[in-house]
């Protein structure tokens, strides 16, 4: 049995999405695709735009044959929490051969090293790092200029070595090892097949500035954490930017211009965009943006506002300080977002802090819950096919966590701090369905009631 797992959060999911799946399993020879998805809130800091259900029913019918949760809170978490999570949970179920994940770049060796890099922090990479920072950069592009200056000045230092005949021509390389005397994870040229071309190196500007180069690199650095047997696969990002807003016909748009179409209604846009099989979901779904939740918002800040705001998970005292001369102001999501953003705290940054603050998590639960058990504990099943039997079985015998079936039963199967953390990404859910249900006046849903999608 041969598996790939897949992280993502499908928000909503796309064509590209689809691609990525078929060119996986043909790439890498996979029986089945397991794909570990954000729940109802994603990394970005906000809710999904459609609940996690819709988005695994989806998921199903555009290739993945099983689907699991990746647990809250780190789904909505920074790229290094949601990297360790989601490869914590494939590394867990003892079934996984590789994780493909999709790059700007392409570049697998490139990001290889870059993990290899950035998991050791240098003095002179930190140094460098403050400096660009003390100019003015943001942190992203700040982190790509120390980058680039240290790797220059290793590959010059090396150049001269080898001009004098010192240096790495002089010290014997251990076979399969990488700089630092470590086997090095298999990839897809280890495995006899063809290296997909990429555009970034590690001295091009942007290559750490680019999110799916990044969450590559996190990946690169969960599974070497690991020590993980799962072999990494990379394949070169098609069509629009992550970012990118507008829709071209011939080109896979971004989950950004979607949910930008989704916004305005017009679902028209989507049909060349998205595969043909997740369409009626599309019409018949109810989308929820961060700028719904600017009521519940806002209610959590000034409730919170007489014991301040540094308790909660993401905020430093400078933040809580700037929110709380601001608390009284209101405004929608993205306004208040706008207002406490900074050159140090990135959009991003701010919009996760107010989603624990909104949420109630606070710093402590989210710290003990990682210091405890880390970043994957157990995981859920959201839906599966009834061609992945064998599959299930498999992961039912190694599984290192347990699996959530029904989400009833999470208190018997769970301990009692990871049974705590169940039930609060539970609570969670529920408060996401509540502002969806007034928002269309609906009636809520009980998320211990939400069955398993079956295909």
């Amino acid at each position: 049995m041969n598996v790939t797992g897949i992280i993502a959060e499908y928000n909503p999911l796309h064509s590209g999405h689809r691609y990525h799946m078929e060119r996986s399993r043909k790439e890498t020879g996979a029986d089945y695709i397991i794909a570990v998805m954000s729940g109802d809130y994603v990394q970005r800091g906000e809710p999904a735009v459609l609940d996690k259900h819709t988005r695994a029913r989806m998921a199903l019918l555009s290739g993945a044959d099983l689907v699991l949760e990746l647990p809250f809170p780190f789904c909505c978490s920074s790229a290094e929490d949601f990297a360790a999570s989601g490869t914590g949970v494939l590394d867990a179920l003892g079934v996984t051969d590789t994780l493909s994940f999709g790059s700007e770049s392409g570049d697998l060796e490139n990001m290889k090293k870059a993990a290899r890099f950035l998991a050791r922090e240098p003095e002179e990479f930190r140094l460098a790092l403050k400096d660009a920072l003390a100019a003015g950069q943001s942190f992203p592009a700040a982190r790509q200029t120390a980058l680039s200056q240290v790797l220059g000045t290793d590959a010059d230092r090396k150049n001269k070595d080898q001009v004098s005949g010192t240096g790495s021509l002089s010290k014997p390389q251990v076979p399969g090892a990488d700089s630092l005397g470590k086997p090095q994870i298999p990839g897809p040229n280890s495995l006899g097949k063809p290296q997909i071309p990429g555009t970034g190196s590690l001295s091009d500007s942007g290559f750490l500035a680019q999110p799916n180069n990044i969450l590559g690199i996190e990946y690169l650095k969960a599974l070497r954490r690991l020590d993980s047997r799962i072999r990494p696969f990379t394949i070169s990002r098609a069509g629009s930017g992550y970012h990118e807003s507008s829709v071209e016909e011939r080109a896979f748009a971004s989950a950004t211009a979607l949910r930008r179409l989704l916004r305005e209604g017009d679902l028209s846009g989507l049909r060349n965009q998205v595969p043909p099989e997740i369409l009626p979901l599309f019409s018949q779904g109810h989308f929820l943006f961060p700028e719904d939740c600017s009521q519940i918002l806002n209610y959590a800040i000034l409730m919170a506002q007489p014991g301040g705001y540094v308790r909660f998970n993401g905020f430093s005292k400078e933040l809580s300080d700037r929110l709380a001369c601001q608390a009284a102001d209101g405004g929608s999501w993205n306004e208040r977002i706008l207002r406490l953003k900074t050159r140090n705290y990135t959009y991003t940054r701010i919009s996760r802090a107010l989603l624990s603050l909104m949420l109630n998590l606070t710093k402590e639960e989210a710290d003990s819950w990682k210091d405890d058990f880390g970043p994957a504990p157990f995981t859920r099943i959201l839906g599966f096919r009834r061609t992945a039997a064998p599959l299930l079985s498999a992961v039912k015998k190694h599984s290192s966590i347990p699996v959530i079936a029904k989400a009833a039963d999470a208190e018997k199967l769970l301990p009692p701090k990871a049974a705590v953390m169940f039930r609060r990404g539970m609570e969670a859910s529920q408060i996401r369905s509540s502002i969806l249900a007034g928002k269309y006046g609906l009636s809520p849903v009980n998320e211990y009631r939400r069955p398993i999608q079956i295909l």
